[in-house]
């Protein structure tokens, strides 16, 4: 799991945010187990610095997942921008609208900027 996308263009950001969602949800669901919830719940009584990575994990996985669920519902519209198939405006900018409605972290529409 790199810093930055492999190659160029939304199709190399959508992979990108695929390989981190996966990275990251493994780690994630690694930490569920028994096990390692005993350790944590232990060693969470001597340094707090543990529990605050896993929530900082939880975080990061949560933003790769919603970034995956978004970009997903623009991919066919990536595919053709990339591939240079008919584009369609009209229907991106539809999809994109959906998006941003759904999204708990954007605001839409932004704020005006006072000097």
């Amino acid at each position: 799991m790199g810093d930055c996308s492999q190659g160029k263009g939304p199709l190399a950001e959508l992979d990108y945010w695929r390989d981190r969602n996966a990275a990251l949800s493994a780690l994630y669901e690694q930490l569920k187990a028994p096990r390692i919830q005993r350790f944590m719940e232990l060693y969470s009584r001597v340094d707090l610095s543990l529990e605050y990575l896993r929530q900082d994990l939880g975080k990061y996985y949560m933003e790769a997942k919603d970034n995956v669920r978004f970009l997903t519902t623009l991919e066919r519209h990536f595919k053709n921008v990339t591939h240079g198939s008919s584009f369609q405006s009209v229907s991106l900018v539809n999809v994109w609208h959906i998006v941003l409605q759904t999204s708990s972290s954007s605001v839409w529409p932004p704020a005006a900027v006072s000097d």
